[in-house]
């Protein structure tokens, strides 16, 4: 059915944050994220140019990398495919038409979220038929997990985390998830008792919450900015860049 490459969802690899055996899968950042708030940007389909939203704290650090025509087209080839399906069974089928064999574990969204109640159980439906593959994801469409989070429960190789700093927040704390946290210096990690996870190794293992420190590109004169700022100036590791390239 999904024979042709041009048929399949575009899938990374492994980049110099994450392992080699880890793909990974993104969507337009923004346009299919229904939970953003504290990071909320989008980059427009055409010009790439980015749009920050209204109550923004911090720049969604994958959009900037829509500026880029190539990421950019690759993230809404994944966008098309999947809204052109016609049921929650058609989506999975063709994720795992088109997810590689040797994947041990799978990122869910570099960029992008779950954009409906149909995509995530598609992804659930992916989980229960690739076993010997661990998924996660970073999430702020908790409303989507909590409305199946006995499946999610039961789903070893299904490991969510709950960022953050999103419109949904409250059900984290409801469901009792761990939880992901954007911090603009070490110290700040500290002192709320979170470790900084570097390499995805929080989200993958699944248990406990922790914190992310800033990246990406921040709007000019932000605070976010002048953290950017600051932790260049002492030299502290904080940018990684992701592999967009399609394995």
């Amino acid at each position: 059915m999904h024979k042709n490459k041009e048929n399949l969802l575009k899938f990374g690899a492994g980049n110099a944050k994450l392992r080699k055996n880890i793909y990974t899968f993104s969507l337009p950042s923004g346009y299919t994220c229904p939970g953003a708030r504290d990071c909320l940007a989008k980059a427009d389909v055409d010009t790439g140019r980015i749009i920050d939203g209204p109550h923004q704290k911090f720049r969604c650090f994958s959009a900037t990398d829509e500026t880029r025509p190539n990421v950019r087209r690759a993230r809404w080839h994944n966008f098309y495919m999947l809204t052109a399906c016609r049921d929650v069974s058609e989506m999975a089928n063709l994720i795992l038409a088109s997810l590689p064999e040797d994947a041990a574990f799978v990122r869910i969204h570099v960029a992008g979220d779950f954009y409906s109640q149909n995509y995530f159980d598609a992804w659930l439906e992916v989980t229960q038929k690739r076993p010997a593959t661990t998924f996660y994801a970073y999430t702020k469409s908790v409303h989507f997990v909590k409305a199946r989070w006995d499946r999610v429960q039961q789903a070893e190789n299904f490991r969510l985390t709950s960022s953050n700093g999103g419109k949904f927040d409250h059900y984290a704390e409801e469901l009792g998830m761990f939880q992901a946290y954007v911090v603009l210096h070490p110290q700040e990690a500290e002192g709320r008792d979170l470790e900084i996870d570097h390499d995805d190794s929080h989200a993958i293992t699944n248990d406990r919450s922790f914190a992310l420190l800033i990246h990406g590109t921040q709007a000019q004169g932000s605070q976010s900015a002048e953290a950017i700022r600051k932790l260049k100036q002492e030299n502290i590791k904080f940018s990684y860049t992701y592999d967009s390239k399609p394995k």
